[in-house]
């Protein structure tokens, strides 16, 4: 079970989960406390990007402690190993991993997270498309778990597995963050592939080869081996 009682601030609407949680965490020492909204109507992906979060989704933020780890960049990873394995063990899902974060069903993209850190408070963001509308500008690139599965699934049920997932997969990130790289490469979908990766506006191209024990993407291009702390795989 759940060794943190988390408390959970349920909202109707909301701008931003994130910008609520990020607030509070600045403003004062606040842990284990969880920030839930029907809809958003300004979320917030990776890299300053919009997150669609129309009513049906789920949509969390929740303050805890920054892990104990010199291995800072496998933070990300480890949360989304955590929510690709709650997704799995719920719900019967194959779902994989792109690079850094993003969790794929049949390759498309069902949900995503961010991270900010308050001093020593983690500010984690999770979006996961249940039932909800999608946003038609997506194109094909986004799906929701009902139109994989063909099943409606109340998200509210979902919240305590999730949330038991991510400390599980955090303390495991203290304790041995090599198995948590091991587990991240199991799924991730990145691997051994050609790719673009983006990096501030400059597109890179090689064959990935790699995510190194720092969580850094390895790529092999023309002009020899490069590690990219942050990124985003276009394709």
């Amino acid at each position: 079970g759940l060794e943190k009682q988390y408390k959970i601030l349920k909202y109707g609407r909301l701008v931003s989960t994130q910008s609520l949680a990020t607030g509070l965490a600045r403003k004062m020492a606040v842990q284990d406390l969880v920030i839930l909204a029907e809809m958003q109507t300004a979320g917030r992906g990776r890299r300053g990007r919009r997150w669609h979060s129309e009513k049906g989704g789920l949509y969390l933020s929740m303050i805890t402690r920054t892990p104990r780890t010199v291995f800072k960049n496998l933070i990300p990873l480890s949360v989304a190993v955590a929510i690709r394995e709650a997704l799995e063990d719920e719900f019967d899902v194959k779902a994989e991993i792109k690079w850094p974060n993003d969790i794929l069903l049949n390759g498309r993209k069902v949900a995503g997270h961010l991270i900010d850190e308050v001093g020593r408070q983690l500010v984690l963001g999770v979006g996961i498309n249940f039932t909800n509308r999608l946003d038609p500008a997506l194109g094909g690139e986004a799906t929701t778990l009902q139109a994989e599965t063909g099943v409606w699934v109340d998200h509210q049920l979902f919240i305590k597995p999730l949330l038991e997932s991510i400390e599980r997969c955090i303390k495991s990130l203290e304790r041995s963050p090599g198995e948590v790289r091991r587990r991240y490469l199991n799924v991730c979908t990145s691997l051994g592939k050609r790719a673009v990766v983006d990096i501030g506006g400059q597109s890179l191209q090689g064959f990935v080869s790699d995510i190194d024990e720092f969580g850094r993407l390895v790529l092999e291009t023309e002009d020899g081996e490069l590690r990219i702390c942050a990124g985003t795989l276009t394709r």
